[in-house]
């Protein structure tokens, strides 16, 4: 188990929106136009984080190594006063929605990929066929489907193997890795330690995972360096960043800190090494609310008993338009996510996968981000299905979603993403941390040995251990690397 805290509360405190009038990529699949921004304080609140576009690679080291070089996050920032902020309301894929208008051209959103199709060539025929509703004459949204379906019919079903077996497929590698960047080959467990700081990599020299994936010193640096900290503006400030561990609520007050940057897939289903993708993924690592052994999340979000609905929803929303605001300021077309929340840490609570759902729904529904679909991906393990409560929320809000989304129970949240990239499109993904990885920096947590979860598996199959504080402990200490976002009004 995982050490709790004493109990406390902890409250809600929407921030004050700007005004986003911007408009996204409208036309097919075709990879989604980019976005940018002017930065130039690196302590005012940023609703267009990160100010790098992590999809271009360098024309040097040719698009399976590295990233291209850009400022520094602490160079450029935008006024919380001129800043757009994605996701505003009144409007539907970046454009201005006209009064009255539900944006029901994009439903039925909650379509459910359960298993691989046999002689349907679209998605609109496989809906048919599995009895499900017809998406319309929205051209746009039968463009976004069929791209989604080329990517769904194109990839292996998710691995069935446990978590623990997968892990050994990959942890020896991963271990390997980490002693050419420097890790003592004695070290296991937790903590990283390098001889000697990331920056000392020359940049010519290869680093390898697998016969497939290497990768350019360069590159490795890139990634670390364009991690960055991103906190709610509003509801936290950069001296509880500084000074958390002497807050009584900074168990519950993890929930709104992401970690986030680039990363690349380096496994596939079968533990096979892969090459590194022309684009990486835009990784956000963010707790959920822990209502199995966390003391201070039960005492906050949970009262006689039950979950505590007009507490703990609020804080779903903000964790979700979090996720979201960070990967639409990253030009991502395909947030691909997970039931973060509805593992481990629903505990002796049914109804925890409903109230997720709803708050994703709501975030859904009420603002628009340039996206060109919303992807969760929910596998059903015996009688445990997360994908039954999200199929259920997701049909009722189904009119009054912005974004098609698309409920996927028998593919990977990594692979299908990774398939996104190498298609051409921008994807995110989402690792459902723990407040102990985002505040001391130990993403991965048990990776190298203990429980294993979501996490440590991503920990392995992609490169999120470069932003571990042992291998990049700039990206906890320089103050240039956080930033404060500016959330929609929710």
């Amino acid at each position: 188990g995982r050490p709790a805290s004493p109990p406390a509360s902890s409250g809600y405190m929407p921030a004050k929106p700007t005004t986003h009038h911007s408009s996204g990529g409208k036309h097919g699949p075709s990879p989604p136009k980019r976005h940018s921004a002017d930065y130039s304080h690196p302590h005012k609140p940023s609703a267009l984080l990160p100010p790098e576009d992590f999809s271009r690679v360098s024309s040097a080291e040719g698009p399976a190594r590295g990233l291209a070089r850009g400022g520094h996050p602490s160079e450029r920032s935008p006024s919380p006063d001129s800043a757009p902020v994605w996701g505003s309301p009144g409007t539907r894929h970046g454009a201005p929605v006209p009064p009255g208008a539900s944006g029901s051209s994009c439903g039925p959103a909650a379509v459910v990929w359960k298993s691989p199709p046999t002689g349907v060539g679209s998605f609109q025929e496989y809906l048919v066929t599995h009895g499900g509703r017809a998406f319309g004459p929205d051209p746009l949204v039968q463009g976004v489907m069929d791209t989604v379906w080329r990517a769904l019919e194109g990839t292996p079903a998710i691995c069935r193997r446990g978590l623990e077996e997968q892990a050994n497929h990959m942890r020896p590698a991963m271990r390997n890795f980490l002693i050419r960047l420097g890790r003592p080959a004695h070290e296991m467990g937790e903590d990283i330690t390098l001889a000697a700081p990331l920056s000392s990599l020359p940049d010519a020299q290869s680093f390898v995972l697998s016969d497939a994936f290497v990768l350019k010193g360069s590159a490795i640096k890139d990634l670390a360096r364009k991690a960055f900290i991103s906190y709610v503006w509003g509801q936290l400030s950069e001296a509880d960043l500084v000074a958390f561990s002497e807050k009584p609520t900074f168990e519950s007050d993890s929930q709104l800190i992401v970690i986030a940057g680039p990363v690349y897939l380096t496994f596939d289903t079968e533990f096979k090494g892969v090459d590194p993708s022309s684009l990486p993924l835009f990784c956000c690592s963010v707790p959920g609310i822990n209502f199995a052994y966390s003391e201070q999340d039960i005492a906050t979000f949970v009262k006689n008993g039950h979950v505590d609905a007009p507490t703990a929803l609020p804080r779903m929303k903000t964790i979700f338009a979090h996720v979201f605001t960070l990967m639409a300021s990253a030009q991502v077309a395909f947030p691909c996510l997970n039931a973060i929340g509805c593992g481990a840490f629903k505990g002796p609570h049914p109804e925890v996968p409903s109230l997720w759902a709803q708050a994703a729904a709501e975030v859904l529904r009420t603002c628009s981000f340039p996206f060109r679909g919303v992807l969760f991906f929910l596998p059903s393990f015996g009688d445990d299905s997360n994908r039954r409560a999200f199929e259920h929320v997701f049909h009722a809000f189904s009119p009054e979603l912005r974004v098609p989304v698309i409920l996927v129970e028998d593919r990977s949240m990594l692979i299908i993403a990774d398939r996104f990239a190498r298609d051409g499109f921008q994807a995110g993904i989402l690792n459902p941390s723990d407040w102990q990885a985002v505040r001391k920096g130990t993403v991965g947590m048990y990776w190298d040995g203990g429980h294993i979860a979501l996490e440590e598996v991503m920990a392995m199959q992609t490169t999120l251990l470069l932003q571990h504080r042992g291998i990049n402990p700039e990206l906890y200490s320089d103050p240039r690397r956080r930033k404060g976002t500016v959330l929609p009004h929710l």
